[in-house]
């Protein structure tokens, strides 16, 4: 359970420095970190529907059992291989930390 709380505190970390890439990046590479966080993706009026891909359930989970903590950590066990796919796409995708956007 430890390895995999540090996996998710890993990815959840990513997505943040990935925030701050995404501001910065061109149209095309906005899309491309959107698909391979959000592969469901709609607007409709003042509505956004989503769907999160593999380990970003797992962040996005954690919001609904507001009582049973237990339940999103079972849940999360099983999600291991997930999240650790997600930070290996994530990583792939965004360049080191302090590696300036122009060099990559």
């Amino acid at each position: 359970m430890h390895e995999v709380i540090n996996d998710l505190v890993k990815l959840s970390e990513l997505l943040k420095y990935g925030a701050g890439y995404y501001e910065m990046a061109k149209s095309r590479e906005k899309e491309q970190i959107m698909r391979l966080i959000f592969p469901e993706l709609f607007v409709s009026g003042n509505t956004l529907t989503y769907q999160c891909k593999n380990g970003f359930k797992a962040l996005q989970s954690r919001l609904f059992p507001v009582c049973d903590h237990t339940e999103w950590f079972s849940e999360l066990v099983q999600s291991d291989n997930l999240i650790r796919l997600s930070i290996k796409e994530l990583r792939s995708f965004i360049p080191p930390i302090g590696c300036h956007m122009d060099t990559v």
